[in-house]
């Protein structure tokens, strides 16, 4: 089983309509919605931080999904995870 991980940076109000359209989401394609929530390590407004698990295709489908809504867009990296990869 898969993990899917990321932060997404949305309003209030954006995040409770993204939360259902994921719930709704992972039910129609059968993926385990684990979590939506603000960031465990140190709220940040606007930021959540969103688990899904299942089969890989399924994910890919979740994130095609995200793509069509425009929710990619709004992915960004927890600002409390920092990747030395990365520059900041």
């Amino acid at each position: 089983m898969d993990e899917f991980y990321f932060c997404l940076h949305l309003t209030e109000n954006e995040h409770y309509i993204a939360e259902w359209d994921f719930q709704k989401k992972c039910e129609e394609l059968g993926l385990t919605f684990v979590y939506y929530r603000k960031l465990k390590e140190g709220h940040v407004p606007m930021y959540r931080e969103v688990k899904v698990k299942g089969d890989r295709l399924l994910i890919n489908q979740f994130k095609r999904f995200m793509k069509d809504k425009f929710y990619d867009e709004q992915v960004e990296r927890n600002p409390h995870k920092v990747d030395e990869m990365m520059p900041p």
